[in-house]
């Protein structure tokens, strides 16, 4: 086939072929990677802004702009009595996806995702259960977690993103139950370390990689106690130069040393796919875990049978669903819960048997929020199914109903476009602050944190690649006093996007293992340049 949108042929694999015919679903007309951005763009990473609740009036912060497409009201109103969603009636004239943009446009949106316990994390979004968080999205029971991206467990913390369980931790990616771990990789039980790269249960390591079990390792040799503090203390860890020097030594090392798995999947059966955990029969699946049978899944927890899936977490037979928890069997819906036999739903909670519904709690046999008996709703759903069919629209989600421009979109981690290009495919585009009267470039700031000016939280800071303007915060600065750590140079949001690199390797490639010459399958770009790829037994052997 041929993709609609980039001329590009693709096929259709076994297993896609077999769980659509289960899901009862069209050919799709898109390749993976098109469906996969026309899905991850309703995915709002977004820029926080002051602006009112337009239900109460008070101040809100929130990734709806102020001049958002929708009525955006403070979460704890919006999940009160003291609104009706607006209903519309079907009009078979009109396009249904024309008509599903206006009851969108019309009907509220909480101001963020999270629930009520989470305290003092106005600068954040998608958060639950955390505290004192600041300008964080995507956590589960964090605290104190500033400038991270995708966290579970993390307290203490500064500009991590995709971890679990660290505390007083900077600088990582994809790592697990550690402490004090700094500008490390894919690495587990650690402590007291820099720079590491696939290490497990290390402490006291420095410029390392596939260590396990190690002690006072610095550039992979053993030292005793006395020669690694002398080697480590004659470096200047709060030297922004030596941070930059480090970090590009780092990266040498990375590229031309450190022996990578063909994937980072554990405890998985019979998958395709990289970051899986616990997983049986998926494919092209990343970033999953404890999922059975999926195809072209991504960030989910306990997904079974469900494809074109992101952010998914305990569904079931669900397709072309984005950030779904607790749902069964429902299609072509995101930031919805708890609903089961729904298509089309935007911020849907508890209902079911809903079609083309937004802003809905406890309800069923509703389309375009308004109600029906069930032999109605049936006939009705049925007809505009149909008309859909004919019209390519059925299967497919309205790019005009992604709630920011496509710039502020997990979409753009992966695949960057120009405006003109994005405005072209439909998504819409999100005008950027940049520049400030009285904003002072970080290329000026001191070398060392020492030499930092004592109002440096007051300063309005311009990032020396972006000519974004950010502030610091107090408990900031602290966290840099603590550890001996440089001022940041870079906007908060570009330094989560050079972690997330390290995850960005979606697309399967035959290569020849390093150690054995047998040909596997990886998903690392050939332009990352790793010289040691290794087939899982070598891999095993040789570094455990």
């Amino acid at each position: 086939s041929q993709c609609t949108e980039c001329k590009n042929q693709f096929e259709i694999e076994t297993h896609e072929n077999q769980l659509a015919q289960k899901l009862r679903l069209p050919a799709r007309s898109l390749c993976l990677t098109c469906l996969r951005r026309e899905r991850l763009a309703f995915w709002t990473f977004g820029n926080f802004h002051v602006r009112t609740c337009d239900l109460s009036g008070e101040t809100i912060v929130s990734v709806y702009p102020k001049d958002a497409r929708f009525p955006v009201y403070k979460r704890s109103h919006w999940f009160s009595d003291a609104w009706e969603p607006p209903r519309m009636q079907y009009d078979k004239t009109r396009s249904f996806f024309e008509q599903l943009v206006e009851l969108q446009s019309k009907t509220p949106h909480p101001h963020m995702v999270g629930d009520a316990k989470t305290m003092n994390c106005d600068y954040s979004d998608d958060a639950w259960s955390c505290k004192n968080c600041y300008l964080s999205r995507s956590m589960v029971d964090c605290e104190n977690l500033h400038y991270s991206y995708r966290n579970l467990g993390v307290k203490d913390s500064i500009d991590v993103t995709f971890c679990f369980g660290l505390e007083q931790c900077y600088w990582c990616t994809y790592c697990f139950n550690s402490y004090n771990l700094h500008y490390a990789v894919n690495s587990r039980y650690c402590i007291d370390s820099y720079f590491l790269f696939d290490c497990r249960n290390c402490s006291d390591c420095f410029m390392s990689w596939n260590l396990r079990n190690k002690k006072y390792c610095f550039l992979n040799k053993q030292y005793s106690k006395e020669e690694y503090e002398a080697k480590v203390n004659s470096i200047d860890l709060s030297s922004y130069a030596t941070i930059q020097k480090l970090q590009k030594e780092f990266e040498a090392h990375v590229m031309n040393d450190v022996t990578h798995p063909v994937d980072w999947n554990a405890e998985t059966e019979d998958c395709v796919g990289n970051y899986l955990e616990k997983c049986h029969a998926c494919t092209m699946g990343f970033g999953l875990s404890e999922s059975e049978n999926c195809f072209d899944a991504t960030r989910g927890l306990a997904m079974k049978d469900c494809m074109y899936a992101s952010g998914v977490g305990n569904g079931e037979l669900c397709t072309n669903t984005i950030l779904g928890l607790n749902c069964y069997n429902v299609h072509n819906a995101f930031y919805s819960a708890d609903c089961s036999d729904c298509e089309y739903l935007d911020q849907c909670y508890q209902c079911e048997n809903c079609f083309g519904c937004v802003g809905l709690r406890k309800k069923q046999y509703c389309i375009l929020n308004t109600e029906y008996s069930k032999e109605e709703y049936e006939r009705l759903k049925g007809e505009i199914i149909e008309r859909m069919k004919q019209s390519g629209e059925y299967g497919r989600l309205p790019r005009a109903m992604t709630y920011t421009g496509y710039n502020v979109s997990l979409a753009t981690f992966y695949w960057q476009l120009s405006r003109e290009d994005a405005q072209r495919a439909g998504y819409m585009w999100e005008d950027e602050a940049h520049g400030h009267p009285d904003g002072k470039s970080t290329a000026l700031l001191p070398d060392k944190l020492i030499d930092a000016p004592v109002d440096s939280v007051k300063q309005v800071l311009l990032c020396c690649e972006t000519n974004r303007p950010f502030k610091m915060i107090p408990q900031e600065m602290e966290f840099y006093k603590k550890h001996n750590t440089p001022l940041p140079r870079l906007y908060p949001d570009h330094r989560n996007r050079l972690r997330f690199k390290y995850l960005l390797a979606v697309d399967p490639r035959e290569i020849v293992c390093t150690m054995c010459g047998k040909t596997v399958m990886t998903y690392y770009p050939e332009s990352w340049g790793y010289k040691k790829i290794a087939c899982r037994e070598c891999y095993v052997q040789t570094v455990g």
